[in-house]
């Protein structure tokens, strides 16, 4: 079972699968490296050309998680001027026709505030506090093994 003693040996996996993943725009792969990135608290180095490949790449959850990633750990000089950039890019989406912005509803829905949200049913979830994407920024490999033993009773699905 992956623990939190292990971080180092699974950020030397992650760490070249995520730089893999975005020259060949393999989207499952980024997302993964950056959830594991988040659940094992390691940094990836990540610049305003990342962020722009990420975008090019069109992939919702690894833009969220990008942006959940960043919000949570990410701690550099350039850390508001990359959120910023991620923030912009789900304006501008949140600014598309409906059939285009629904495939980053999960997104958009994240990163923008209610307010701005075109989206009437977005909107509604928002009063609400409907949270999809939830990581607690202490604790969170100790956070997730809970819940997966909520679903299955055993630690050994991780």
């Amino acid at each position: 079972m992956l623990t939190d003693s292990n971080s180092n040996e699974i950020a030397l996996v992650i760490t070249p699968l995520f730089n893999n993943a975005i020259h060949r725009k393999a989207t499952d792969a980024l997302a993964y490296s950056i959830y594991y990135s988040i659940k094992y608290d390691f940094d990836l180095e990540i610049s305003n050309t990342i962020v722009d490949n990420l975008i090019e790449i069109d992939d919702c959850i690894s833009l969220l998680l990008l942006y959940k990633y960043l919000k949570l750990n990410y701690q550099n000089d350039n850390r508001e001027s990359l959120i910023s950039q991620l923030y912009n890019n789900a304006a501008t989406i949140n600014d598309m026709e409906y059939l285009e912005r629904d495939k980053y509803w999960l997104f958009i829905y994240e990163v923008l505030p209610e307010v701005v949200l075109k989206d009437t049913f977005l909107k509604k979830l928002k009063q609400q506090n409907v949270e999809f994407v939830t990581f607690s920024p202490n604790n969170r490999n100790r956070r997730t093994t809970e819940v997966i033993n909520d679903l299955d009773g055993s630690e050994d699905f991780l």
